[in-house]
């Protein structure tokens, strides 16, 4: 493959289903806790009432105490009864609770602690007061309990039901408040009448019984719920609860995306390469949105979770998003110049998203998979290293000499050239050491992996200034312009050998009432028409909201795509674009050692690649 890189357990609060007779409790359902006007919904009977209920519905009211919610609520359960639990200790030597406790004592069923007195004949209010504000053996945090906690007390009390009444652990036969409110208004409340075992509602102004529990210790060990496909928990998979007497586990069990660890909730991330869609609720990759297209022979590579290779079958090159993998070369206007980070006027910056100011720059579509990034490998060949570009299929000479020549010396050298066991070695275009070009870098402005002693100053082209046949052009390793200079000047030299890049050629159609310009080489659709008079941040906006022909994907070119409508054999304009004017055009590639200028192309005079200070004035021609 031709690799181009781009961008609990159980809520353990047990449900007890606490027995009468039969195996199973029953619920007054008359008492439905809508509100005092509906009949049966409080019971008025003394606590002596003998009339018993076998409907096996219910009203679980809600979790919390004032909660109006009747729907059945699963969370409104007993805690966890494993005796290996920790809430299960008993480190005051408790007496286990019995029908003749008169002082504080644990049910060994639970690890519940229960007062031994139990108040008689108080109002609901009173009830909740009175458990606050008691302090018996020594303990003063005392509550009422909730209806679930309360429902912990019912015991078997006979096969139907209802023999021999006392279906409390404590032996009492009488009514009981919970903490649990029966309606919105709070005038009445739940509890449970013992006699039976039954849970029932009451006015809160009548007078019935309270007992009061505690717990100093309420904690288990819940496992995390499960999390998507692709991640990982961050960093813990269980965690201790404690109930809170609210009738819930806190923290909960339930598992949330959360780059931050933590060592007490139940959070997750993504898996390295895997971003987190808040939409599915799914970690993906870049590669899961389909961003090489559906080319033949196209294979996506995640590389990070913003960044991913496309990658073509052996004999294909990427040409971007536009043409995928096809069986030329991919020539200038294809391949990323490198750069790795976005700029604002006069600095770098963190990358803008849509629709803010510097939207729009180089590095931002080359990670979207506009261009192919440079991908080189080192060969030894007869004992000297080439360098092989896997996009352009050309190969360079890695070890140069250290000595400069003259232009024409230049040529004669690559010429004659024998290296890695070829003789067909020559002096390169101008377009042919741009591919080679980082603009990520400077002095150098190349990959010195793969081209190791390069210096940071110029190298000879093959190309003859058409302006003046004295003048040839010349490719800057510092920063990466093209310049033309006098031929008996010397500069460094670096041969190539292969095709050399195949010349822009373009077709010219109109789209919805506006001419777009199609380079058959690159793939690459123009806007025919150009703007004047923009500074770089104006040109990046311009090219971001533009719609033209019926499209509205238009961007500001990079550096490399500007570069390739330059044609070196014409002078003024230098390019065969249709109605080229012959003036400055911004790219979006923003200067690197200089961060306040960005580069530009001139297509007067030959065309130079240069830069401009980012504030200053230039044309502007968007690309799609």
């Amino acid at each position: 493959m031709k690799k181009i890189s781009v961008v609990f357990a159980v809520f353990a609060a047990l449900i007890f289903v606490i027995s009468c007779g039969g195996g199973s409790k029953t619920v007054d359902t008359t008492d439905t806790g809508e509100g005092l006007n509906d009949e049966d919904t409080v019971d008025t009977d003394s606590v002596s009432d003998t009339e018993h209920s076998d409907d096996s519905d219910s009203d679980n009211p809600d979790t919390a105490p004032g909660s109006t919610d009747d729907d059945a609520d699963t969370a409104d359960t007993a805690p966890d009864s494993d005796p290996s639990d920790p809430i299960n200790e008993n480190p005051d030597n408790l007496p286990e609770c019995s029908p003749t406790s008169a002082t504080p004592c644990i049910d060994p069923e639970t690890g519940l602690i229960w007062s031994g007195k139990s108040a008689e004949k108080m109002h609901w209010t009173d009830a909740i007061d009175y458990c606050k504000n008691i302090n018996e053996g020594g303990y003063n945090d005392w509550r009422l309990p909730s209806i679930a906690v309360l429902e912990t007390l019912v015991k078997e009390c006979g096969s139907d039901g209802y023999s021999n009444g006392e279906c409390s652990k404590f032996g009492d036969i009488v009514f009981f408040w919970s903490s649990n409110t029966g309606n919105a208004e709070a005038t009445i409340a739940y509890g449970v009448y013992f006699y039976n075992g039954a849970r029932q509602t009451k006015n809160v102004d009548e007078s019935f019984n309270a007992r009061c529990v505690r717990r100093e210790t309420y904690t288990q060990k819940a496992a995390c719920t499960e999390i998507p496909e692709h991640a990982e928990y961050n960093t813990v998979f269980e965690i201790t609860q404690t109930w809170d007497w609210d009738q819930m586990w806190k923290p909960v069990t339930t598992s949330r995306y959360d780059e931050e660890p933590s060592t007490t909730e139940c959070r997750f991330k993504c898996e390295e390469n895997y971003f987190f869609d808040s939409d599915s609720g799914k970690c993906l990759n870049p590669c899961d949105l389909n961003p090489c297209g559906e080319y033949s022979g196209v294979v996506c590579s995640a590389k990070s979770s913003t960044a991913y290779s496309c990658e073509c079958s052996s004999g294909y090159y990427w040409h971007g998003k536009t043409e995928g993998c096809k069986t030329e070369p991919a020539t200038l206007g294809n391949i990323c110049t490198g750069q790795n980070r976005c700029y604002d006027s006069s600095s770098s910056m963190i990358c803008p998203a849509k629709g803010e100011d510097f939207f729009g720059q180089d590095v931002q579509y080359a990670a979207l998979g506009f261009c192919a990034p440079q991908s080189f490998i080192v060969q030894t060949i007869s004992d000297q290293n080439v360098v092989l570009d896997n996009n352009t299929g050309l190969m360079w000479q890695q070890t140069i000499p250290t000595n400069t020549y003259k232009w024409a010396e230049a040529v004669s050298y690559c010429n004659d050239l024998s290296y890695a066991g070829y003789s067909d070695w020559r002096l390169p275009t101008p377009q042919e050491l741009l591919t080679i070009v980082d603009n990520s870098r400077y002095n150098p402005a190349i990959d010195t992996n793969y081209f190791p002693d390069t210096q940071s100053y110029y190298f000879w082209s093959s190309s003859t200034y058409v302006g003046d046949t004295d003048i040839a052009w010349r490719v800057g390793f510092g920063y990466g312009d093209v310049y033309g200079y006098d031929k008996t000047s010397s500069y460094y030299v670096r041969c190539v050998r292969g095709e050399s890049l195949p010349s822009s050629t373009f077709e010219t159609t109109t789209v919805n009432g506006d001419v777009v310009v199609t380079d058959t080489k690159t793939g690459l659709v123009w806007q025919k028409t150009y703007e004047t008079g923009k500074n770089w941040q104006a040109a990046l906006d311009y090219c971001e909201n533009l719609t033209y022909a019926g499209y509205t994907d238009w961007r500001l070119p990079d550096k490399n795509e500007l570069a390739s409508l330059v044609n070196y054999e014409k002078y003024n304009p230098a390019s065969d674009f249709p109605d080229m004017p012959s003036d400055w055009f911004w790219s979006s590639s923003s200067g690197v050692s200089y961060t306040y200028i960005a580069w530009l192309v001139y297509f007067i005079s030959g065309g130079y690649v240069n830069y401009g200070n980012k504030t200053d004035y230039y044309y502007v021609r968007c690309v799609r």
